[in-house]
């Protein structure tokens, strides 16, 4: 069977609008995930997943809040006399540390303190597949696609918080004599850009500045429906629903734990499919294998376009490359409108099979030269 768009725009127009996971339209759209899955004949399971709506601005103050403090204090102890060279250099790397730990802050603090939300994840496979080598998970979410447009405010505000970052790194390593007047103004300057820049990225709902992506759900069903099954000896196919997109990506972080802690070990894959039928150019993301997807977006003559900024893969990819991660994400271009294009369903359909096969092919390959079966990997160490 071929991927047909028109029966996926369908499927589409099933799901309610306003699929946040706390509202009935959302529990609604666990609902007819699972029963659009089950009419594909795959094999059902809806996994509980708890989100906390407050973790994501809650991680950006604490993270960003306290990267700002340790950067500042070096840049104080270095204008105003203080600690030498060598306690400063020790403040400025605490401050990349502390970023990175917040996440793991945040971790353990919303559980705590947070308001827990339930939802699921609903993901289907074959219940006669061949037992594969390898595994490619094909994934969207229940609710709402990433906000990845970025306002002409947005995108200036954070080349002039990193020129602040570089400055202060400078002049705290560095014996440059500054001006009495500078040296009061600069810190001044980069905190209240450093408040701004947060706060500009706080969202008081956390749906807000998200597209509905019922036209990810359309494609992602109409793809298992049609998923050939000459593919089963070469790859175990899932194709997982997600909830909690709108609560600091919940379902996708629970997914990334199952696949490394759950599920039988061997290599994975995970292909992301959000607003696949808005725009006329895909937007490929991927912590290392970017390479692998321009190659398979090439060779179908896709048109195809690369994150504007790195901190995007947050909004996509919690798990960062275990397992590896590859996003393919629609957005409307200024001048476009939101309607769903059938030509757009299908060229994302099109490069998620192509990328999945050349993924299966680079693997197999890999793995005989060095002389090991595909099954042993970064998560099956065999």
């Amino acid at each position: 069977m071929r991927f047909d768009p028109k029966r996926a725009l369908e499927e589409a127009g099933a799901f309610p609008e306003n699929r946040l996971p706390w509202t009935d339209r959302g529990r609604m759209g666990i609902r007819l995930a699972a029963e659009a899955f089950a009419r594909a004949g795959l094999q059902v399971e809806c996994l509980e997943v708890n989100g906390f709506p407050s973790a994501r601005n809650l991680q950006l103050a604490i993270g960003w809040l306290g990267f700002g403090f340790w950067l500042t204090l070096a840049l104080l102890f270095k204008l105003h006399g203080g600690f030498g060279l060598p306690i400063r250099a020790v403040m400025l790397l605490l401050a990349p540390a502390w970023l990175l730990m917040s996440g793991s802050v945040v971790h353990w603090l919303a559980p705590r303190f947070g308001r827990a939300i339930r939802t699921k994840n609903v993901i289907a496979q074959r219940t006669s597949a061949p037992i594969a080598k390898l595994r490619v998970v094909f994934v969207t979410s229940l609710d709402a696609s990433p906000p990845l447009p970025q306002t002409s405010a947005r995108k200036w505000s954070g080349w002039l918080f990193t020129l602040l970052v570089l400055i202060q790194f400078f002049i705290s390593l560095s014996r440059v004599t500054l001006p009495t007047a500078i040296k009061f103004a600069l810190p001044a300057t980069f905190q209240i850009v450093l408040v701004a820049w947060v706060v500009g990225r706080i969202r008081p709902f956390v749906g807000e500045g998200k597209t509905d992506n019922a036209d990810g759900l359309g494609a992602l069903t109409e793809l298992a429906r049609t998923w050939p099954k000459s593919f089963d000896e070469r790859l175990e196919t899932r194709f997982a629903a997600l909830g909690g997109q709108a609560l600091n990506l919940a379902g996708l972080r629970a997914l990334g734990r199952q696949i490394r802690e759950d599920w039988p070990r061997k290599p994975t894959l995970v292909v992301g499919l959000w607003s696949p039928g808005v725009g006329q150019r895909i937007t490929l993301a991927s912590p290392s294998l970017e390479e692998l997807a321009g190659e398979a977006a090439a060779s179908l003559w896709i048109p195809t376009r690369r994150p504007r900024s790195v901190t995007i893969m947050n909004d996509l990819c919690p798990f960062g490359n275990d397992p590896p991660f590859i996003g393919l994400v629609g957005v409307a271009e200024p001048g476009e409108g939101p309607a769903f294009s059938l030509e757009s369903l299908t060229r994302t359909a099109q490069l998620a099979t192509e990328l999945a096969l050349r993924w299966s092919r680079r693997e197999t390959a890999s793995s005989q030269e060095e002389g090991q079966t595909p099954a042993r990997s970064s998560q099956n160490r065999g």
